[in-house]
């Protein structure tokens, strides 16, 4: 006797569905099933293996028409100043000056933009 079933599991590889059939045999004691490793998988045999494998992507670059990058591996920074809460400004912008490589100038530069609020973060 042959019994059609379906299979349908998710994977890391997405989910993998497939229609199959198991034959039985009546024997003096019941039906009993007659293995076949196919029954796993459809084309599976004995001597396969199956196993899952991941495998860590290198980010790549992207450049611009000139061979510039534009993005690519590296670290990136976000660091937000709310004016209004700044203790001891002038120390305050020195040292975060020096923790970013850039000169106080630059951030007072940014602190006087006309956009800024002295109670929301300038990035």
């Amino acid at each position: 006797m042959a019994v059609t079933y379906q299979t349908s599991f998710d994977t890391v590889a997405g989910n993998i569905s497939f229609e199959n059939e198991a034959l039985f045999l009546k024997g003096e004691d019941g039906y009993k099933l007659v293995w076949d490793d196919s029954m796993i998988f459809p084309n599976l045999t004995s001597t396969d293996k199956v196993r899952v494998s991941t495998t860590q992507a290198v980010r790549g670059e992207i450049l611009d028409r000139n061979g510039r990058v534009l993005a690519g591996k590296g670290i990136a920074s976000s660091v937000g100043i709310v004016p209004g809460k700044l203790e001891n400004r002038e120390e305050a912008i020195a040292q975060i000056a020096e923790l970013l490589e850039t000169t106080p100038e630059a951030i007072e530069k940014k602190l006087s933009a006309q956009w800024v609020n002295e109670l929301f973060p300038v990035k």
